[in-house]
């Protein structure tokens, strides 16, 4: 990534469109100018560079010329992101150090003249065959790059780059790439009437939950699958996707019993694999079921799975889930029963540590999710000034999240029924009713500030805070912070707990959320510094910075 900054203007790209009818016009007199030039320097000609506004409600479109510039004029203020794309390169925003890295808007002011350039890797690209045993190509195979990212605490499989079928000699072809380790995961893509080519590949994962899916070199079990690393423009050939000896998909059925004690009506039935990396759509049933709670999941392949069943109303108060965990064999299983309980209204508090009062500016979002449930299973409030909160609809197990707290303060720990839940998820289903949950919160912060040090060119980096005891690390894992260091190396992470031992890092990229995954986190624990803070202490320490 190039730095933005102040810059002239010269001519205009796509212009606004015109507001919608009774809108307030807003002056756009800004304007944003830069160059698109790959890893070596060299200008890329021909790139599209798109400005979107965050809102969603506004975008630009510039094309780059010989020289790799472009400009866009007349625009609004407001937070807006800037992305640069061409054929053979990954597409990359003008904030990000690699394209993995977490995108960040610019802030944009009336009259400003920014100057923002983009760096563009060369993409890499996965290419090979999918045969069977005796070595025969199967072709109208769906196949896709899959990645493992950490998403709402859980590791999940997702595609990258662009999926492909196989044609009549069994060969493929994933490109659009960005460095990194990949699976390839492949299976049977028979459109059904009706079903467009174009529309199944849009949809990827949805399908494959007709077909059971396998991965490189010849398995179903994504624990025995193996990566290939691609590093910056790599073209891996002669890959040979080899269909395993086939699985039997078997059939799981059963009924819903609701908290009443008597038939669901047509509850949503899904069920999913537990443990390791959740292989998403590729392996996982959704059924819906009768009047008389009655559901059938087919085709699903022997294994450890959760059943999940979702009553809604269209009322959270009134929404009920169950959960049931089931070790499917060979012959399938029949006649399960699952067991739904009814939600309830989470009541709490929020109290200071010291009986400081609450600022006026104390207007906390909380988000409480469940990590069992696969649809739905998430409540965001954002509290209006006041120190009690209730959220309708939770049931069984939950996470909570506070954010949106005034400059300085910070959750020092949640507490319910006499037991500490601030990291990791809660069972809430044996908690009486009456319970109340006691959110504690502190304005005894620290600090730490510091410079990123490398003999590389490179001195932007995202700075990752963790605790030192890795008990700490669960998600949500608050006490886990990030920070960006400017141009020249300088960095500020703020609300750090006092009295508490932690470890950081400064790495040369960071995906979302990946600072909540606990095997990034071991992986970087060598490398981190250790400190401790004590009472409101600022802390300053140079970090060296790890390319990854």
């Amino acid at each position: 990534m190039l730095p933005i900054t102040a810059a002239g203007q010269t001519r205009a790209a796509t212009p606004p469109p015109p507001p919608p009818t009774g809108q307030k016009v807003v002056t756009a007199t800004a304007s944003v100018r830069g160059r698109v030039v790959d890893s070596n320097g060299v200008p890329v000609r021909s790139a599209e560079v798109r400005l979107n506004n965050t809102d969603g409600r506004d975008h630009r479109v510039a094309t780059t010329d010989v020289s790799g510039q472009y400009e866009i004029r007349d625009v609004t203020p407001g937070q807006w992101t800037l992305r640069a794309s061409k054929a053979g390169f990954v597409s990359q925003s003008s904030a990000q150090t690699s394209p993995l890295d977490q995108d960040r808007p610019i802030a944009i002011a009336n009259g400003q003249r920014i100057s923002a350039d983009v760096v563009l890797s060369r993409a890499g690209a996965i290419s090979g065959r999918v045969v069977d045993a005796a070595g025969d190509p199967l072709s109208e195979m769906q196949v896709m790059a899959l990645r493992v990212r950490t998403i709402r605490g859980r590791r999940q499989l997702t595609s990258a780059g662009v999926p492909d079928l196989t044609d009549d000699t069994g060969s493929f072809r994933l490109y659009g790439l960005p460095p990194g380790s990949y699976y390839v995961g492949a299976v049977a893509a028979r459109p059904r009437i009706g079903t467009e080519i174009a529309g199944m590949l849009v949809r990827a994962p949805e399908f494959m939950m007709d077909e059971i899916a396998f991965y490189y070199p010849g398995t179903h079990d994504i624990e025995a699958a193996q990566t290939i690393e691609l590093t910056a423009g790599q073209e891996q050939p002669g890959v040979s996707v080899v269909t395993p000896t086939p699985v039997k998909g078997v059939t799981v059925s059963g009924r819903v019993i609701n908290a009443s004690g008597l038939p669901a009506d047509r509850p949503i039935v899904h069920v999913t694999p537990r443990g390791g990396v959740m292989t998403g759509s590729m392996t996982q049933g959704l059924a819906g079921a009768d009047a008389n709670g009655r559901f059938t999941v087919r085709n699903i392949p022997p294994g450890e799975y959760v059943v999940d069943a979702e009553i809604s109303t269209g009322d959270a108060t009134s929404a009920e889930h169950g959960v049931l965990m089931i070790s499917v064999g060979p012959s399938g299983l029949d006649d399960l029963v699952v067991t739904t309980t009814r939600a309830r209204t989470l009541r709490g508090v929020f109290v200071s540590d010291s009986n400081t009062p609450l600022p006026t500016t104390f207007r906390p979002v909380i988000t409480v999710e469940s990590p069992e449930r696969t649809m739905g299973g998430m409540t965001r409030l954002e509290m209006p000034m006041a120190a009690e909160f209730s959220i309708p609809g939770i049931i069984s197990v939950h996470v909570i999240k506070i954010e949106n707290l005034p400059s300085g303060w910070m959750v020092r720990s949640i507490e319910v029924g006499g037991q500490d839940i601030t990291s990791g998820a809660f069972d809430f289903s044996n908690v009486p009713a009456s319970a109340t949950v006691r959110v504690v919160v502190t304005n005894r912060v620290g600090e730490l500030r510091g410079q990123v040090t490398s003999r590389a060119r490179q001195r932007q980096a995202t700075v990752v805070v963790f605790p030192d005891d890795e008990s700490k690390w669960r998600y949500p894992a608050r006490l886990v912070s990030v920070g960006r260091a400017d141009e020249e190396g300088r960095f500020v992470v703020s609300g750090l707990l006092a009295d508490s031992e932690y470890r950081a890092v400064a790495v040369s990229y960071l995906e979302s959320e990946e600072a909540q995954d606990p095997a990034f986190l071991a992986k970087m624990r060598s490398a981190a510094v250790r400190f401790e803070l004590r009472d409101s202490e600022k802390k300053t320490l140079d970090l060296p910075l790890v390319q990854r």
